[in-house]
């Protein structure tokens, strides 16, 4: 199994998981072979990638942090969450923490949990399944820092509600695929304290998990908002979050643009470093990122072309790949390197298959 953009099915593979409906209903079954009709169909509705079983996939299961059981119920938890929200201006303070403790019930038991990248297979759905993201990335970096449980709690609820004031933002800016303007860019950068505002009467939610919605596009150059916070000002959970969002958020399809490789998102982070972000945390952040996804197409310096088929847990640079191609880019007979054992082969980019 392996995960595709829609545009680059052919019409002779088998879908590998159910696609889903925003409602939950399955539109297509796990086995249904993708008829190119469907493909259009399905491009109508928005759907941007999805799992598919095909000749170079066989025997391989992408991995992610949270299972796919628990990250859909999470998913729709929240979302009816943040739609009662919007309407009331109240927030079910309890099912915030089912949400959060279902999450944390799941990755704090489990050793050497990874950092995937987003697995967002519709656009209307990012807003709910990038709270999600950044929850889990915020509770399994908690864990690596030695944070108590309850800390990581309350590391998880500010995370999971950090966009919650964009509530207040039309949904023509959020989804604008243009530059903003100005004036849209201000009424964005208002959400931090807007979030804050609906947050601010219910106790139930603690002055960290506040703090976390309210400063989370601080930097530590003093150049963020919404109070021009520098270094130390900065609580360490907040650094925390605002480096799992912006993870989350490059790594995740946009209807304006792809999601960013990976390896140019972890770039990214080093060279801000010290700018926007606190070193010492992504240099943290970086030792769990898995960095090329199992099912996942790569080049490799040799020229040779295959798909990563399972992660080395301590050395995810260095992942085993089918390879499929040789340097000429000739079709030959599958093999697989372990790239901790073949010190001279690394990987030099990603590819469509």
């Amino acid at each position: 199994m392996r995960k595709i953009y829609i545009e680059n099915v052919k019409g002779t593979e088998k879908v590998a998981k159910p696609i889903l409906d925003a409602e939950g209903r399955i539109l297509l079954a796990k086995g249904m072979p993708l008829r190119l009709h469907y493909i259009s169909k399905l491009k109508e509705m928005g759907v941007v990638s999805l799992y598919i079983e095909d000749q170079f996939s066989e025997g391989i299961e992408p991995e992610s942090s949270l299972s796919e059981l628990v990250f859909e119920k999470s998913k729709n938890q929240i979302k009816n969450i943040i739609k009662s929200t919007k309407q009331s201006k109240e927030i079910d303070t309890e099912e915030i923490g089912n949400v959060v403790e279902q999450i944390m019930d799941e990755l704090l038991y489990e050793e050497d949990v990874l950092i995937h990248a987003g697995d967002i297979l519709f656009y209307d759905e990012y807003t709910y399944a990038h709270s999600i993201h950044v929850c889990v990335l915020s509770i399994i970096m908690g864990k690596a820092l030695g944070y108590s449980i309850p800390r990581i709690k309350e590391l998880a609820i500010g995370a999971l509600l950090h966009d919650l004031g964009k509530i207040f933002v039309p949904e023509e800016i959020l989804n604008k695929p243009d530059k903003l303007t100005t004036e849209e860019f201000r009424k964005i950068q208002l959400h931090p304290q807007d979030g804050y505002q609906v947050l601010r009467p219910f106790r139930e939610i603690s002055g960290l998990s506040k703090l976390i919605v309210l400063g989370h596009h601080e930097k530590i150059d003093g150049t963020g908002y919404p109070a021009g916070l520098k270094g130390d000002q900065i609580h360490e959970a907040v650094r925390l979050v605002s480096i799992c969002d912006v993870f989350a958020s490059m790594t995740s399809d946009r209807v304006y643009r792809k999601k960013i490789k990976t390896y140019e998102v972890i770039e990214y982070l080093i060279a801000m470093s010290g700018q926007a972000f606190d070193a010492s945390l992504v240099s943290a952040f970086i030792d769990h990122i898995v960095i090329y996804p199992t099912g996942q197409g790569v080049l490799l310096n040799t020229g040779e072309k295959g798909i990563v088929v399972k992660q080395n847990r301590h050395m995810t640079s260095r992942p085993i790949v089918r390879i499929f191609w040789n340097a000429k880019g000739e079709k030959i007979s599958p093999y697989e390197i372990d790239m901790t054992k073949e010190t001279t082969i690394f990987i030099i980019d990603q590819v469509d298959l």
